[in-house]
């Protein structure tokens, strides 16, 4: 389970700098300007790259977990007896 929080030591940094930043970017902006679009859109626009860099990564580490818990469970690579005999 070393490998899960490693993986969230690494996700939650760059997730929050990449989708949670851009948004609070809108905070300070009044929804009835035309400025609250051009903000909104380049934070969209930062999150929806975020969520490019941050998918593969997060997705490669579920496969990777997938199968070793697998492994784990079906005893992949176990010898049990040697044949030879």
């Amino acid at each position: 389970m070393r490998a899960r929080a490693i993986s969230r030591l690494l996700f939650v940094p760059v997730a929050s700098v990449l989708n949670y930043l851009p948004s609070l970017s809108l905070l300070p902006v009044d929804a009835r300007t035309s400025i609250y679009w051009l903000v909104y859109a380049i934070a969209m626009v930062i999150s929806l790259l975020g969520g490019i860099f941050v998918m593969p990564f997060w997705q490669s580490m579920k496969a990777v977990l997938y199968y070793d818990l697998r492994s784990r469970h079906e005893g992949l690579g176990l010898q049990l007896r040697d044949h030879a005999i």
